[in-house]
Order: C-alpha cells, then sequence, then structure tokens
C-alpha cells in the first residue's frame, strides 16, 4: 500500500512537467491526496495479490519515467508530443489489463468509466459556475480537458506552452 502511494505521488511528481505552470505545494499535496485515496480505493476492488502489487508498481513508475522524458524532448513540436503520451498511454493500459485476471479487468474498466464520468460531471459544473462567475485560476484548472482514458489514474496536466522552433 505504501508503495503504491509512493508510486502513485512519483508519477503525479512526473507528468506535472517543467515550466511557470508548476503546482504550488498546496496543489501538490491534494494531488497526492486524491492519488493516494484513489489507489486505496482500486486496491480494495481488485483485490491486488502481492506479485500484482509489484507489478503495478513497475508499469506505473516506467510509464511515469517515459511521460516526463517525452515533456522533456525539446525536439517534438506538440502534436509529436500529443501522440507519443497517447502511444504511452495505450501501452500502459496493455500492461496493466495483461497483468489483471478476466474477473479484475472488468473490474478496473467499470472503474474507469465510473471515474469518467464523475470527471465529465465534474466538469459540466465547472462550466456551469464559470458562466455564471467570471472565472478563477482554480476553475480554469477543473476546466483542462484531461485524457479520459484513464480517468481515475494518473492523468497528465496540460503541458506548459512551448515556444515556436526556429528553423
Amino acid at each position: 500500500m505504501i508503495t503504491a502511494f509512493a508510486l502513485a505521488s512519483f508519477s503525479a511528481w512526473a507528468q506535472s512537467g517543467t515550466g511557470q505552470d508548476q503546482p504550488n505545494q498546496n496543489d501538490v499535496a491534494q494531488m497526492r491526496e486524491q492519488q493516494r485515496r484513489r489507489q486505496e480505493e482500486l486496491n480494495r476492488r481488485l483485490n491486488f495479490t502481492d506479485d500484482q502489487k509489484k507489478q503495478w508498481v513497475l508499469i506505473q513508475k516506467q510509464t511515469a519515467q517515459q511521460i516526463k522524458a517525452t515533456r522533456m524532448d525539446e525536439s517534438l513540436n506538440e502534436q509529436q508530443m500529443q501522440e507519443k503520451l497517447k502511444a504511452i498511454h495505450k501501452q500502459n493500459r496493455a500492461q496493466v489489463l495483461a497483468m489483471l485476471t478476466p474477473k479484475q479487468q472488468e473490474e478496473l474498466k467499470k472503474w474507469w468509466e465510473e471515474q469518467r464520468a464523475a470527471k465529465h460531471q465534474q466538469d459540466a459544473n465547472a462550466d456551469q459556475s464559470s458562466q455564471s462567475a467570471p472565472e478563477t485560476a482554480s476553475q480554469s484548472k477543473s476546466n483542462t480537458k484531461d485524457d479520459d482514458f484513464f480517468a481515475g489514474m494518473v492523468q497528465d496536466p496540460d503541458p506548459p506552452a512551448r515556444p515556436a522552433k526556429k528553423h
């Protein structure tokens, strides 16, 4: 459990990107707490074996490292970076599903769908409140579209804007 929390925290940190849009300490603490709660819920619902926990940690750690490297790769333009991130997420999903039993796979897919629905509801609520009041910085963060494919798991924040390349 502690290892899963550490991984979730590491993954959130690794995916935070670089630049001026770095979250402050309160945001990081909130992200870590949210990830911890999600990981506990996932562990409870899927009832991982010790071997599966180790595999899960390894897969998530490798994925976080790949995402961080992709975000730091200055040779990629925005579209290339997004395509590479999608490929990394697709690989992550395949690896995770491969380590699970069929029953666990179904439960994980159900959980992902629940997380996706909750995110859509949160976005809809944020959109409604932003129409009735000026948007604050915290509301603009909640309006950010994350990769729904991995809703409920560690999500990529929007990358910082990159300056145009000079050739």
